[in-house]
């Protein structure tokens, strides 16, 4: 908790030497200079108490545009969908950073899943091609429609529709020494 001006100007009268050059009346030109001075030091003081709060991704507002920039955000494979709000940005960087990932298919879904789609993961395990080890099947609707809701902004879209979104998000996260096939429509 910074400091106000009087207890740095209290500071700094105690430090002066003793002696009758050096009067400690809160009246003198002294003790205004002081104050003066002290006006300075509480300021700065109450920057290092802001400094503090822009460390916390979950209180940031000054820095929330480096924060997003450490974090890649906004994400290219979350098209221009999501809460832009001071709120929004820093549950989207916190969740970024606290993130684990993973390799299954209960993963891939619920990455689906956070972006609004509903699918589902066929693996080729038992397949005997060399090709088909490593892939995995996305089965999606075959166009996912957002409609604009009365939370919406004025300026959204009224409908949007496609899957480059859902593409992108698994390309990103999937293990990278397998290939994600997308069927659409099953």
């Amino acid at each position: 908790m910074a400091l106000n001006a009087s207890a740095y100007q209290t500071m700094l009268l105690q430090l002066l030497p003793p002696g009758l050059a050096w009067t400690r009346d809160p009246s003198s030109t002294l003790a205004q200079l002081m104050l003066a001075l002290a006006d300075e030091l509480a300021a700065l003081d109450a920057r290092v108490d802001d400094l503090l709060l822009e460390m916390d991704p979950r209180t940031t507002t000054e820095l929330i545009g480096d924060w997003e920039a450490m974090c890649g955000l906004p994400d290219p494979c979350a098209g221009d969908v999501g809460d832009q709000s001071l709120a929004g940005r820093r549950t989207r960087i916190v969740a970024k950073l606290t993130e684990l990932g993973g390799q299954s298919p209960a993963y891939l879904i619920s990455v689906a899943a956070a972006l609004g789609y509903t699918v589902t993961i066929t693996e080729f395990l038992t397949d005997a091609s060399d090709a088909n080890r490593v892939s995995f099947r996305v089965n999606a609707p075959e166009s996912t429609i957002d409609y604009m809701t009365c939370e919406s902004a004025c300026d959204d879209r009224l409908e949007t529709w496609g899957n480059e979104v859902l593409e992108c998000a698994i390309n990103r996260v999937k293990p990278a020494h397998t290939t994600a096939i997308f069927a659409y429509g099953s």
